[in-house]
């Protein structure tokens, strides 16, 4: 199993004053103005402030609680691999799959996604064999980003999955191809060559803002799902532990 993060302890952190600005904020007439906020890297030349531990130990307990909840467990371990991996599979088949659920159930109606991207520098640790807590999702996902659809033209989508192929994978769903000569040949989008005028890829907001060197997406039109990425990946689980389904994926030869 994975070890505690330093992540945790700021999440912590995080929570306890989240928890203060809101009690405050029911209980005064005043509203915030300004929110500040400084970045606090902890590594081994932190020293623990006893304040801020005396601070935040009333609740420590019960975010422990909620943070080392079993939410699944993994029929094996998911790593990540190029040109593609078993997590990366895992992750962006999920993204494809509730995405889309995402855009049935909204009634702005949302375009539905064609593709998934979730990039393989994304994903900060691997999941383990047996059971996985809400903790090992917030250090395998610790950032808080967004799912958000761009539409791409054809000629946009080839670039985009181009540039997958010259840097020799990553997680793709919705989408198979070959790496020839550092592009992609025969592409297929859901088992279909290309044919169509605009593909949907659904992915962070990061990497729609040309995060990762995804710098196509830029030239795409975005629209927001307002769902974050980690409660997606933590929704999918408890669903497929309520289905008494494992954490699994498998290698298809998606990208060859």
């Amino acid at each position: 199993m994975f070890k505690p993060s330093k992540h945790l302890n700021l999440i912590h952190a995080a929570f306890a004053l989240l928890l203060v600005s809101s009690f405050s904020c029911q209980n005064s007439s005043y509203q915030s103005q300004k929110v500040e906020s400084q970045t606090i890297y902890l590594d081994d030349s932190f020293k623990e402030d006893q304040s801020v531990v005396d601070f935040i130990a009333p609740i420590k307990d019960s975010i422990d609680i909620q943070m080392n909840q079993i939410i699944g467990y993994a029929a094996r371990t998911l790593d990540k691999n190029l040109p593609e991996g078993l997590l990366t599979n895992f992750v962006s088949d999920l993204i494809l799959e509730e995405s889309r659920a995402v855009c049935q159930n909204n009634d702005k109606k949302l375009p539905q996604p064609d593709m998934a991207l979730m990039n393989h520098k994304g994903l900060r640790t691997i999941i383990e064999e047996g059971p996985v807590t809400v903790n090992n999702i917030f250090q395998l996902m610790p950032f808080e980003n967004e799912i958000v659809l761009v539409t791409l033209n054809r000629e946009q989508t080839i670039e985009f999955l181009d540039y997958i192929a010259s840097e020799g994978g990553d997680g793709i769903a919705g989408a198979t191809f070959t790496i020839k000569n550092g592009k992609a040949s025969n592409i297929k989008i859901n088992g279909q060559p290309l044919s169509r005028e605009n593909y949907v890829v659904a992915t962070s907001d990061y990497l729609s803002k040309g995060g990762d060197h995804y710098d196509v997406f830029k030239k795409g039109t975005v629209t927001e799902t307002k769902v974050k990425l980690r409660d997606m990946i933590i929704d999918h689980i408890k669903k497929l532990e309520a289905n008494n389904q494992k954490i699994d994926a498998k290698l298809d030869n998606r990208i060859k």
